[in-house]
């Protein structure tokens, strides 16, 4: 069991691998309320017609081989002992690479799970059997998750899937008060809300497994049954399984042309290898849009509905989902604009700071490919996210304080230059923007929650705590009657 230090340093390599790689939300600071397109438009298309390839163009047949001498140099120091990498266009594996393994041979996707537990949900919601702002209690009357000292919202379906519950990260959060299962009937136990719901992401695998604890209790079938008759054998994945220990956040297995599969069934907007309509379009397009408020810009980083995005301009520039954990290297990305996709499978034996080192350097090289393949002009893991303009900026001043221990933060947003933000008692610190609501200091990231047409932040989200700004109009978004909502 690795140390509370260790769990934060993991999940920080892991946060600064994607961000090397151009992949900004992996593990994002980041629900009702969404920026970006109107419901009526589609988050990408599928291209017109075949797309010339260029698989065996001479730079094309250079680069794979390079890439594939990289994967056996690094598989030879011990840093994944076996490894199966692929680039998918349309609804075919074009290219794939075995080192020390072979197409039928089962991975663990771990987190990649998720994106799957989505894909059941929402196929329930196409089935009308689910509806995404139905609240948690409709279907777990006894997890009562939102907290009236945060002046939450009754929690929604839709929170879990978006990872906007408020629901902490228990990776690296440190003060959780918990819900046993003598309270929640559940066999584990569920943290307690640490933000209010719709205004922050925060990812929670406890969101996921209460997802799949839904889909059990709504279809009457264990989990491994139904995403067995509902999306591996119409999606023709016909080597996934579940292992022993398994809930809606993680524990399928499965092969490298299974996921390309997978990423196949995306790409062509919910429809399988065999042509059958598994997920309805416009639901692909519900889960690739925004679900926290952006104060402004047309580039944004986020997690959808169980998808990790990267919007740019009017569509959805690329989507993916990493697993990772020790003898679990997982990864599927989609370029929907070229209908071209990425995978990969690995089993390292631990997840180290030396394996999480070169996590991107491999989704790059093979992205790099990926290009190379469909002739795209630049990569197609190319993304620019929006920052905040002084205009925003300035809208951020005020005093915040957290309703749960009463610490107070007060952001000077007058200054000449960038804002200010000064702890009570502590060091004041200068912020630079990372995106249109995050900003970083010297000891910490601030995500400020909006909510849409407003003037100012609603507070102000941390890996730990959050804060609610005092002059912000509270009756606005007042608590009243949580407990009778939900």
């Amino acid at each position: 069991m690795h140390s509370p230090t260790r769990n934060i340093r993991c999940a920080a390599a892991l946060y600064a691998a994607a961000r090397a790689a151009g992949l900004a939300a992996l593990v994002a600071l980041a629900s009702s309320g969404c920026a970006g397109p109107e419901e009526s438009r589609r988050a990408f298309r599928v291209p017109d017609g075949p797309r010339e390839l260029h698989l065996n163009s001479p730079e094309t047949q250079q680069y794979a081989r390079v890439l594939e001498a990289w994967i056996a140099q690094n598989g030879s120091q011990g840093y994944w002992p076996s490894l199966g990498v692929g680039v998918v266009v349309g609804d075919q594996l074009v290219w794939s690479h075995y080192y020390r393994t072979g197409p039928d041979r089962r991975y663990g996707l771990a987190s990649i799970t998720k994106t799957i537990t989505g894909l059941a949900v929402m196929q329930l919601v196409d089935r009308g059997l689910l509806r995404l702002d139905d609240p948690v209690t409709r279907y777990l009357p006894n997890i009562k998750i939102a907290r009236s000292e945060l002046k939450s919202d009754p929690v929604l379906i839709r929170h879990l899937l978006s990872h906007t519950s408020g629901l902490p990260d228990m990776r690296y959060y440190e003060n959780a008060e918990w819900m046993y299962p003598a309270e929640t009937g559940l066999s584990y136990a569920i943290p307690k809300q640490a933000y209010p719901a719709g205004a922050h992401y925060r990812y929670s695998n406890h969101g996921f497994m209460l997802l799949g604890e839904i889909i059990e209790r709504i279809t009457g079938q264990r989990l491994p049954d139904h995403y067995r008759q509902n999306i591996f054998e119409p999606a023709g994945m016909h080597g996934a399984v579940f292992t022993e220990r398994y809930t809606g956040a993680a524990g399928i297995q499965t092969t490298l042309p299974d996921l390309a599969a997978y990423a196949a069934l995306w790409l062509n907007r919910g429809r399988g290898v065999r042509g059958m309509r598994i997920l309805k379009e416009s639901s692909v397009d519900r889960m690739l849009r925004p679900p926290i408020f952006y104060p402004e810009g047309e580039n944004h980083a986020y997690c959808g509905l169980a998808w990790r995005v990267e919007w740019s301009g009017a569509e959805t520039a690329n989507f993916f989902h990493i697993g990772g954990a020790n003898g679990i290297m997982a990864w599927v990305q989609m370029f929907p604009q070229y209908g071209a996709a990425i995978v990969y499978l690995g089993n390292p034996a631990e997840m180290t700071d030396e394996v999480m080192g070169r996590i991107p350097d491999l989704q790059n090289r093979l992205a790099r490919l990926a290009t190379l393949i469909v002739g795209a002009p630049r990569p197609l893991n190319y993304f620019s996210q929006s920052v905040a303009g002084p205009d925003t900026a300035r809208r951020l001043g005020g005093l915040y304080r957290n309703p749960l221990n009463g610490a107070v933060i007060e952001i000077d947003a007058n200054t000449a230059g960038a804002p200010r933000l000064q702890r009570v008692g502590r060091l004041s610190e200068e912020l630079r923007p990372i995106s249109t609501r995050e900003f970083v200091g010297r000891y910490a990231l601030y995500d400020f929650t909006f909510e849409r047409n407003s003037d100012a932040p609603r507070g102000i989200a941390t890996v730990q705590e959050y804060y609610l700004r005092e002059d912000s109009g509270e009756a606005a978004n007042t608590a009243d009657s949580v407990a009778d909502a939900q």
